[in-house]
């Protein structure tokens, strides 16, 4: 299964035995666990890397357990060089992807952990922290 992440919805898009599933949903928290509710241990899930995509990673591998993969989107041409960009044919391109590739040969991203997360934020944010840390 393929889902596409928004800012505040996502599009899946679930392939197999000769059919296609579309749903969709809001990426609040309320809306995870909706997603997550959907799925089965045994599913493959495809993302494209992005923040949101990192958390709801971790989530699903932490509460449904199937295995998740995250695309680096810019090694994905299936995608970005499509003329009909939307989040569902986007959604249902990387379910196609994850069923009919050889996991050695998807542009997999690693998901990073708690630590590494901390740091983005510091690098995005330096001064929000160099003021909190003076104040301290």
């Amino acid at each position: 299964m393929g889902i596409d992440l928004g800012k505040r919805t996502y599009e899946l898009a679930i392939v197999g035995s000769g059919s296609v599933k579309k749903s969709n949903g809001r990426t609040c928290v309320s809306g995870r666990q909706l997603l997550y509710k959907k799925l089965l241990p045994c599913d493959k899930v495809a993302l494209e890397a992005g923040n949101m995509a990192f958390i709801i990673a971790k989530e699903i591998e932490a509460a449904v357990g199937c295995r998740v993969y995250v695309f680096n989107p810019s090694n994905l041409p299936l995608i970005y060089k499509s003329m009909k960009k939307t989040d569902k044919e986007d959604a249902l391109k990387l379910a196609h992807i994850i069923e009919d590739f050889q996991e050695d040969r998807l542009p997999l991203v690693a998901v990073p952990g708690e630590k590494e997360i901390k740091r983005r934020k510091i690098g995005l944010y330096p001064s929000r922290y160099t003021k909190l840390s003076n104040i301290i």
